[in-house]
């Protein structure tokens, strides 16, 4: 996952916890579903169809999902690097 795809994606970050926690989502627009479509694609080039455009609420649950693990992997590793840098500046 790059920078700019964490940034991206960490505009649903309750949506992503959600999933991954409580196996649902909701307050999921439109334009929201595109946009993440085009991250979930980005992230998994030889993944199968998304289908979040579609709105088809099992198959976002679904890619919401597979999404939350590599955005929750590098937002746990920004976590770890921004106390290691807190622990040099004392």
């Amino acid at each position: 996952m790059t920078k700019k795809q964490f940034e991206r994606l960490s505009k649903y970050d309750e949506q992503l916890t959600t999933a991954k926690i409580g196996n649902y989502v909701r307050k999921m627009y439109s334009q929201s579903l595109i946009e993440l479509d085009n991250i979930y694609r980005e992230l998994f080039p030889t993944a199968a169809e998304s289908n979040l455009k579609s709105g088809c609420s099992s198959c976002v649950v679904k890619a919401m999902k597979k999404m939350a693990e590599p955005y929750f992997k590098y937002k746990e590793k920004l976590e770890e690097k921004n106390k290691e840098n807190d622990g040099k500046k004392q």
